[in-house]
């Protein structure tokens, strides 16, 4: 009887989100600091859609378009554009910078406004974070802070990065122009440039919000992220937002809608 009235509550809490996201499990939102362009509150960002989702911050103006493998979604990238690829998630950014900003004080990643939490051995962690740095120079981490974040100089953490000053524009894998701090500080974005950052990974699979490492069973990041989206952001240095976009899943709120969070994390559910 037990087991049956759990697998009851388990199943209505999944009916309960799969009713209000469009994309059961995952759920895609604009993060603090961004805003429609055309001024209204639309904040969820479809997936596995053809066309980009319009967003703007302070320093930035232009798209998003998010692919995540298993959801459904318009069009299914892994027929099209990722077919044969091992990629579970790809993030494409669109866009014209709203002022001249040298490439080095822009960065990339992860950045959570509340403490992770279930971290293995927080000094593994510290360790790990250490040597990140000294084998990447424009990398910063602090996993273990009351502000967690994971971020990379854009040209390290871009995969592939396009610009309109060739004709045709042309797809460059940015580790062409980002193997040393001298060679990032010589590139200047440009506000007349339409740019476009691809971002993907065969790591992370947010359709079941893990991580996949060879050799190993699937991580599950719930646990960790203290009720938190997924947070994929770029920034100046200096903690001037670009982009941010707020990746949910459904193990992160167990108790359906009544456990999602309001405010700043997560805003009005529709």
């Amino acid at each position: 009887a037990t087991v049956s009235v759990l697998y009851w509550w388990v199943q209505a809490v999944k009916t309960n989100l799969m009713d209000r996201w469009r994309h059961f499990p995952v759920q895609v939102r604009l993060g603090p600091g961004c805003a429609c362009p055309c001024g209204c509150d639309a904040t969820l960002v479809p997936v596995n859609e053809p066309c980009g989702f319009g967003f703007e911050t302070d320093l930035f103006k232009g798209e998003v378009i998010c692919c995540v493998k298993g959801v459904e979604g318009k069009e299914d990238p892994w027929e099209g554009r990722f077919h044969g690829d091992k990629r579970r998630v790809g993030i494409t950014v669109r866009g014209r910078f709203k002022e001249s900003i040298e490439a080095n004080e822009v960065v990339c990643g992860m950045v959570w406004r509340q403490s992770l939490v279930n971290l293995p051995w927080g000094f593994l962690v510290s360790t790990a974070e250490k040597v990140i740095s000294l084998l990447s120079p424009g990398t910063t981490a602090s996993l273990t802070s009351d502000s967690p974040y994971f971020l990379n100089e854009i040209l390290q953490g871009a995969d592939a990065m396009r610009d309109t000053n060739t004709d045709p524009p042309t797809l460059t894998t940015t580790q062409k122009i980002a193997d040393t701090p001298t060679a990032r500080k010589a590139k200047t974005f440009s506000p007349t440039t339409t740019y476009t950052f691809d971002f993907w990974s065969d790591k992370l699979d947010i359709y079941t919000f893990s991580a996949v490492v060879p050799g190993l069973p699937p991580i599950s990041l719930g646990k960790y992220f203290n009720g938190q989206g997924f947070p994929f952001a770029a920034r100046t240095k200096d903690g001037r937002v670009l982009w941010e976009f707020q990746i949910f899943h459904e193990t992160l709120f167990p108790e359906g809608v009544a456990g999602e969070k309001e405010g700043e994390y997560l805003h009005n559910i529709e």
